[in-house]
């Protein structure tokens, strides 16, 4: 009969262990490298630069704008910041031409 030729264990019944705990190729490699590549194709839809993002980075930041000087202002600001914008800025106009979508 044929008999394979093995090394000796190191001590009696260790074989088989031996055999459990050694590495297993590239599985992990490539499962970590899958996660990577699904969490950058997930992020490049969120709002770059180019024409996807265009919608994201205006809207996103911006709560209302000067309409006479478009000044950005973000949506947390509060009113007293903008009636200040508009008596140091545009005086000579009214508010709700100032600020046409946001009431006094």
């Amino acid at each position: 009969a044929f008999r394979p030729s093995f090394p000796p264990p190191p001590f009696p019944g260790s074989y088989f262990l031996f055999l459990d705990t050694m590495g297993g190729g590239n599985g992990l490699k490539s499962a970590m490298s899958r996660e990577r590549n699904n969490a950058k194709k997930e992020s490049e839809g969120k709002g770059g630069g180019g024409k996807e993002g265009l919608k994201a980075r205006t809207e996103s930041s911006l709560g209302t704008s000067c309409a006479i000087c478009r000044a950005p202002f973000t949506s947390t600001k509060m009113k007293a910041q903008l009636v200040g914008h508009w008596e140091t800025k545009h005086a000579k106009n009214t508010y709700a031409e100032c600020f046409p979508n946001v009431p006094m």
